[in-house]
């Protein structure tokens, strides 16, 4: 990799954890252009890095889409940790979305990942994020068992995880709030002080805010809880990470109003109300509008309530499409998942490249392939080729695997040496190759193409008396409105092959014949 994607991808790392501005996509988009589309490692930097910003704008389906791409990709080891962040960022997804089966299943597959890959951080990351799914379903008992769990982990992580300490310290907080222990809650928050000392902005995070508001119910302390919420709307003026916090800001605003606070409570709302309507995420006005359902049962007159749960009524539909939506991604995506997490066995045991022929194996081809198409524009036409050496097993039979396995590396030289670099070229089977091209401008060009390969694969050799011929039938599908997709190109191609065997072989046939 050059030093130019090494530093964009520092960049994108760095990116992470800051405000997003108008140049975040210009930085993804410049990586975009500079990744070499037959590696796998720089398309999955993209598809994480890409499918977290999705996640971070409120953009659900393309963010789930780009990272169950990544997680699809045949990673070389060291970059598996990107597999873990995917199983984070998609877990929390669901838990937005109220998916909770799915949402605590994506998780656990992160733990185990990070656990096998001695990743303590990321193990420490995914045990916080299952504590707060259990918290948020009341269960405080195995929230704790999580938070604790994490807390071990970073006592051994070698990254510095002081910001993730005072987080989950955060977490822990709040829960003792709820459950009315004033003494842990104060030492927490002692804790929390003591972590910050050489950077009170780590304070500020709205769950830490939640979380000393919160400790009113002890304190009784009228400037710490004024104090606490000039922060809150310090915060939420700059917009930065509302998505992640949105939680614990409604947290608060529910607090306020079980206090009796009208007038702090009518203040949040009112800050609140204009940045969920700038997110197209119909739960975060929902969220919202349960609150002033709340606050407006609490404090107001019976029209202003009846207004507001009419309001919350009307956009019932829209959130029953969102959660349907939801319910259908999941259904979609929950067996590529499981698929996902059943190949990666496989990936680590074999490399991109198949190993007696040095072409690209069927994982990463397949992988490769699904890539192109999903980027490519509508109007953009590729070829997919699917060659089957003919009468191969009488090779086997007659002269033994070791000649049969000459033949297929020869085969496989010969498929290289025609295509060069214009094409992605592997082996999908013991005698069967895929070659596949992009952008295809004269179809009568790749028919050409092809044909001149059979001609060369074409050979006669004669040992012990018998005459071997070796020769190939090869079938092409291309790219259409109905032909869009992997599993829909080597379908059409694999039959158009069927029918150059059945025409007598050594023959190529495309599939629109």
């Amino acid at each position: 990799m050059t030093d130019d994607k090494m530093i964009l991808i520092e960049k994108m790392k760095s990116q992470r954890f800051l405000p997003i501005t108008e140049n975040t996509l210009q930085l993804y988009d410049d990586y975009a252009a500079m990744i070499d589309i037959h590696d796998p490692d720089e398309l999955s930097h993209f598809l994480f890095y890409k499918g977290e910003y999705f996640f971070r704008i409120g953009r659900f389906e393309e963010a789930l889409n780009h990272l169950t791409r990544c997680l699809s990709a045949p990673k070389q080891k060291e970059l598996k940790y990107l597999d873990v962040l995917c199983y984070n960022t998609i877990g929390i997804i669901y838990a937005y979305l109220q998916q909770e089966s799915i949402a605590i299943s994506t998780l656990l597959s992160g733990k185990e990942l990070s656990q096998e890959l001695h990743l303590e951080h990321q193990f420490s990351v995914c045990c916080i994020n299952l504590g707060l799914m259990h918290s948020r379903l009341n269960d405080y008992d195995s929230a704790m068992q999580y938070f604790d769990l994490g807390l071990v982990h970073m006592q051994v992580d070698t990254e510095d995880s002081t910001d993730l300490e005072i987080l989950c310290h955060a977490y822990r907080g709040i829960i003792y709030c709820k459950m009315g222990n004033q003494k842990a809650s104060l030492d927490l928050y002692q804790k929390i002080v003591q972590l910050a000392v050489s950077d009170d902005r780590k304070l500020f995070d709205a769950s830490i805010l939640d979380f000393k508001i919160r400790m009113f119910d002890f304190l009784k302390d009228d400037h710490l809880l004024s104090e606490t919420l000039t922060q809150v709307f310090d915060e939420l003026s700059n917009e930065i990470n509302f998505l992640e916090s949105s939680e614990f800001y409604f947290d608060i605003c529910s607090y306020l109003i079980d206090q009796r606070r009208q007038q702090e409570a009518a203040k949040l709302l009112a800050v609140l109300r204009p940045i969920v309507d700038k997110l197209p995420l119909v739960f975060l006005k929902q969220a919202c509008l349960q609150q002033e359902v709340r606050y407006h049962r609490a404090f107001s007159e019976p029209e202003e309530y009846l207004h507001t749960c009419s309001q919350l009524y009307e956009i019932q539909p829209a959130y029953l499409h969102e959660q349907r939506y939801a319910k259908l991604y999941n259904l979609e995506y929950t067996e590529r998942l499981r698929q996902t997490k059943n190949d990666s066995e496989m990936y680590r045991q074999k490399s991109r490249l198949d190993q007696m022929t040095g072409l690209l194996n069927k994982y990463t081809i397949q992988f490769l392939i699904e890539e192109d198409l999903a980027k490519s524009s509508s109007d953009a036409q590729s070829a997919l080729i699917l060659i089957d050496m003919d009468h191969f097993k009488q090779i086997n039979d007659t002269l033994g695997h070791l000649v049969g396995d000459q033949f297929i590396c020869q085969t496989a030289s010969i498929i290289r040496d025609c295509f060069r670099d214009t094409a992605l070229c592997g082996r999908v089977g013991g005698d069967e190759f895929l070659v596949y091209l992009s952008n295809i401008t004269d179809v009568s060009f790749v028919v050409l193409q092809a044909e001149i390969l059979r001609q060369e694969i074409y050979r006669q050799t004669s040992e012990r008396n018998i005459t071997i011929t070796t020769q190939a039938s090869m079938g092409i599908s291309f790219s259409s409105e109905y032909c869009y997709d992997y599993e829909s190109l080597f379908a059409a191609a694999d039959h158009a092959l069927y029918r150059a065997k059945m025409g007598g072989r050594n023959k190529v046939v495309t599939a629109n014949e």
